[in-house]
């Protein structure tokens, strides 16, 4: 009885809460964010296998995803790996773009979940507001 009404809190959450646009690149759909923080370089996302997480770093800045914490990170696959610097430690992946302008996929596979992302590079004076992402986390039903 208490899963159900937990999952009936996490549905009312959703229904009040519009989440069906996350920041996205190009009018692409991305994961689905959760706001839970004022700070808007902060995000948490309802975790999804069926979903693409957009991570916008820009040049100059390291930015970093972390995992649920009994999650151990088995491997990192990059399109284009020699363009940006990864460093693990624990449930977590630091990420930084060598380059400016630069866009590829990452796939992080873990011990329970497997979770896709679209990294995109700027430069900091394209900076907009809504874009810039210090850290992404997840959630889970």
């Amino acid at each position: 009885m208490m899963k159900f009404k937990k999952f009936l809190q996490l549905l009312s959450l959703f229904l009040f809460i519009d989440i069906t646009h996350a920041y996205d690149i190009n009018h692409i759909g991305y994961g689905k964010e959760i706001p839970l923080t004022k700070d808007y370089r902060i995000r948490q996302y309802l975790y999804n296998p069926n979903e693409i997480f957009l991570l916008v770093i820009h040049h100059g800045f390291q930015s970093y995803i972390e995992v649920e914490k009994s999650e151990a990170i088995q491997t990192i696959s990059l399109g284009d790996s020699y363009s940006w610097s990864i460093n693990v430690l624990d449930n977590r992946v630091f990420i930084k773009s060598l380059e400016k302008y630069l866009q590829t996929n990452m796939t992080i596979i873990t011990n329970k979940r497997i979770y896709q992302f679209d990294l995109v590079s700027k430069e900091l004076d394209e900076y907009k507001e809504r874009d810039f992402v210090y850290a992404i986390k997840f959630s889970y039903l």
